[in-house]
């Protein structure tokens, strides 16, 4: 159950982006373990998981706070552009893939599995923002109702 007092974008954003950071490394690791990722593959590694994640979070939902600043009906809006950028996303690890020979040799060796875990981890960071974005927005109505 969420709370009455509403929740500042500044707060929930990176409360969630830190989840979904952890929830993507270990993601990330089990993976790059399981299915025997290239040692050089950059975005199975701490680092690039961490930016990826937490800044995903965080440009997402400082994209969300302008929309419902500027739009008069902004959910709508906020879904459109969130599928269309997850949408994008799944460009890099898809070609990555499908690309012969892969643009960078740290790339050499990528499978179907290990873009499909690529996606699985954009999919998880759009998700993680969109909630960050519903925490801070449901909640800000529901604080906006109570002292209306």
């Amino acid at each position: 159950m969420l709370s009455k007092t509403p929740l500042p974008v500044w707060q929930a954003a990176p409360l969630i982006g830190v989840v979904v950071f952890v929830i993507n490394l270990v993601i990330a690791r089990v993976m790059a373990s399981v299915l025997n990722a290239p040692a050089t593959f950059a975005p199975l590694t701490p680092m690039p998981v961490l930016g990826a994640s937490l800044g995903g979070v965080l440009l997402a939902s400082c994209v969300y706070f302008w929309m419902t600043r500027s739009l008069p009906k902004p959910l709508p809006a906020i879904y459109a552009v969130s599928g269309v950028v997850l949408l994008l996303s799944f460009i890099l690890p898809i070609r990555l893939f499908r690309t012969s020979p892969p643009p960078s040799p740290r790339f050499q060796g990528i499978t179907v599995p290990i873009a499909a875990t690529m996606i699985l981890m954009h999919t998880l960071v759009a998700a993680g923002s969109l909630v960050a974005f519903r925490l801070w927005h449901d909640n800000r109505g529901a604080g906006e109702q109570s002292v209306g």
